[in-house]
């Protein structure tokens, strides 16, 4: 957008310079290189000259013709009143913006401008006028959105993004497995239900060859009644 006002602006300047040459710029010739030099010189000088009277009253165009150099003045009353068609099409087209947002002037704090135009004086006069809310203007107009939006890429870089591990709380990845609803083994569709042991430790499985916990339990019983009966055998010849 500032970029579209910058050329129109500068095709305003460079139109009131051809009409004090009395058509002098029009009619340079666009084949003869020297000219095309000239056209695009005066181009970059009425640019230079909307910059320099946002802050002085007038300012000297020179212009490069055919017949020579001239020099076309122009002060900040004339260039006010070439531009401000313009900037009352954008001023309207803000308040308009304004009320299809459903914003109303009084509660807006102030108005940020930016953009190299928005140093031009009648800028903030004509919004002060139409809004009554406070003008500020940045240090830097033509780079405030380059560095707004350079600043917000870097805050979105500095945010660390969590993985999918720490994102997945611990409680979740342990009990995300619902417990087993089978009765357990030998028990009947009437027996009641009881209550859930504590989690333990699985035995580990019996080699092969070997038989399970309940015969391995027997087989020890039958050797401690052994042992007590050679006790009880050795007692009775200690005793005759």
């Amino acid at each position: 957008k500032d970029e579209i006002a910058n050329v129109e602006i500068r095709a305003t300047v460079l139109g009131h310079v051809d009409r004090v040459l009395g058509g002098a710029v029009h009619n340079l010739d666009p084949n003869d290189p020297a000219s095309q030099s000239a056209a695009m010189r005066l181009q970059a000088e009425c640019v230079e000259a909307k910059e320099l009277l946002s802050v002085d009253t007038s300012v000297d165009i020179p212009t490069w013709l055919p017949s020579g150099q001239v020099t076309v003045r122009l002060t900040r009353a004339e260039f006010e009143s070439l531009i401000r068609p313009a900037l009352e099409e954008t001023v309207e087209a803000l308040r308009r913006s304004l009320i299809s947002a459903g914003i109303r002037s009084d509660e807006v704090d102030r108005i940020l401008l930016v953009g190299g135009s928005s140093r031009i004086p009648l800028v903030a006069e004509l919004l002060n006028a139409q809004l009554g809310r406070v003008i500020a203007v940045d240090a830097h107009p033509k780079a405030v959105v380059a560095l707004g939006a350079a600043r917000q890429a870097a805050a979105a870089a500095a945010t660390p993004t969590p993985s999918h591990e720490q994102a997945m709380p611990e409680s979740v990845l342990v009990d995300s497995v619902p417990p087993s609803t089978d009765p357990p083994a030998g028990a009947t569709a009437d027996a009641p239900p009881t209550a859930t042991e504590p989690f333990t430790l699985a035995e580990p499985a019996s080699p092969p060859g070997h038989r399970g916990g309940e015969t391995s339990l027997r087989q020890l019983a039958l050797l401690l009644a052994l042992v007590g009966l050679v006790a009880v055998v050795v007692l009775a010849l200690a005793f005759r």
